[in-house]
């Protein structure tokens, strides 16, 4: 596992315990980074396999 993926699942772990929801909106806002909220959400789509990727622009 290489160092961008584990900075990730740390983020995850902590956004799902701060919101306590598997809403990827939500996970996304809940990050602690100066990404915007929809480049965190579409970085969250890519790392869960088999959800359906939308496009909620």
């Amino acid at each position: 596992m290489n160092l961008a993926r584990i900075k990730f699942f740390g983020m995850f772990i902590c956004a799902l315990c701060k919101v306590q929801t598997v809403s990827f909106e939500k996970l996304a806002i809940a990050f602690e980074t100066g990404a915007k909220s929809g480049s965190s959400r579409r970085r969250i789509q890519r790392f869960v396999p088999g959800q359906p990727h939308q496009n909620l622009q």
